[in-house]
């Protein structure tokens, strides 16, 4: 009895990793509800249907396998499982009109945009603790993006008796608000960061163009041109893509991350899409890894609960451990007999190791803590 229970918990264990390794694409269409696909649109399914759910902003808890949205109509942030079993309803109170959302998972907190309250609030994960971070008297608000590491936040605005759109940063509890872009006869919507590049992206939907710049703002780069309205956006860091959703061509697109290479992903069946998430392809492998030199990390145990132990490295080597959120997280050289790292208190999810050996070539590997 003993060893079937342990045969089943593997297959279980087994399973859950296959679930994180599979890339999906999550998006909000107006007809359907919230739909998911492969990142090229196949195997496209509705998770939660139209008729419980209006959704307007969107965000993935990976480390806990939940989709967290705004609901714009019946204004409240709920939750499910990714398969969108188990709705559960997390604010109810103090909203109207909730947009933009984006989570914090290592800090345990959602952030969002109100066009409706002219705010920005944020409480813990299960709705506790809400807090007004900024507010407005008259300007509308869209999407929001997180920094953790560097305790910032991100956001679009526009509006205020003026076709002026902006991203704007401060820190977390809203102190030192600064403007990063402003650009005149703009409608900037949706925000998406690539913090390892340290770049801040955008959808102009009046000018029609998915635009980039610096985190402390500098030179805009206009990506992609001559697009409709585009509304929602995000990054796939993995495979070094931008996807968005056009509002008035009604269409799921990407692109390169230089803006090259545009392509529709989905086109049919699309009405009113709006906010879009990644899960990205994350491959999973465990036990011994072999680099390029022939020499092979042995990495276990993984998944890991406790202690991850990291052996038979290259001399001179760097490891750096990263979050699923690009947080770097431990940065250290270590010898070849390898290295012991306790992550007992670290959060449920997936996370990156970064092997750099002394010529400076890097290998990434993932494990799970658990």
């Amino acid at each position: 009895m003993f060893q079937r229970s342990i045969s089943v918990a593997l297959i279980v264990l087994a399973l859950s990793i296959s679930a994180l390794a599979q890339p999906a694409l999550y998006w909000i269409n107006i007809q359907t509800g919230i739909e998911r696909s492969t990142l090229l649109g196949g195997n496209r399914e509705i998770v939660i249907p139209a008729s419980q759910v209006t959704p307007k902003g969107i965000a993935l808890d990976l480390w806990n396998q939940k989709i967290y949205w705004t609901d714009w109509v019946s204004d409240k942030i709920q939750r499910s499982n990714l398969d969108g079993t188990e709705i559960e309803d997390i604010i109810v109170a103090d909203l109207a009109l909730p947009d933009g959302l984006a989570l914090d998972l290592e800090g345990e907190m959602m952030y969002w945009t109100d066009s409706g309250k002219k705010d920005i609030k944020r409480a813990k994960m299960d709705g506790t603790e809400m807090e007004v971070l900024v507010t407005y008297q008259n300007i509308n608000l869209d999407g929001i993006a997180l920094d953790p590491g560097a305790n910032k936040m991100y956001w679009t605005e526009w509006g205020d008796g003026a076709a002026i759109g902006k991203v704007k940063r401060a820190n977390l509890d809203g102190s030192m608000i600064e403007d990063i872009v402003a650009i005149s006869g703009s409608i900037i919507k949706g925000i998406a960061l690539d913090l390892n590049q340290g770049k801040v992206y955008w959808t102009d939907c009046t000018l029609g163009k998915v635009s980039r710049t610096n985190l402390n703002g500098g030179i805009i780069e206009d990506l992609v041109t001559g697009l409709s309205t585009p509304l929602g956006l995000a990054l796939d860091l993995e495979n070094g893509n931008i996807y968005w959703t056009d509002l008035g061509s009604r269409k799921l697109q990407r692109s390169s991350m230089d803006g090259s290479q545009v392509e529709d992903v989905i086109t049919e069946n699309i009405n009113k899409p709006h906010g879009l998430a990644i899960d990205p392809d994350l491959p999973i492998q465990v036990g011994t890894k072999v680099v390029e030199d022939g020499l092979s990390i042995n990495i276990f145990p993984n998944p890991v609960a406790d202690f991850l132990h990291i052996e038979q490295l290259p001399a001179k080597s760097r490891i750096i451990i990263y979050t699923s959120q690009g947080r770097e997280i431990l940065n250290t050289f270590v010898e070849p007999s390898g290295l012991e790292v306790m992550v007992t208190h670290w959060p449920v999810g997936v996370y990156s190791l970064k092997v750099v050996n002394k010529n400076n070539q890097s290998t990434t590997y993932q494990f799970v803590k658990i």
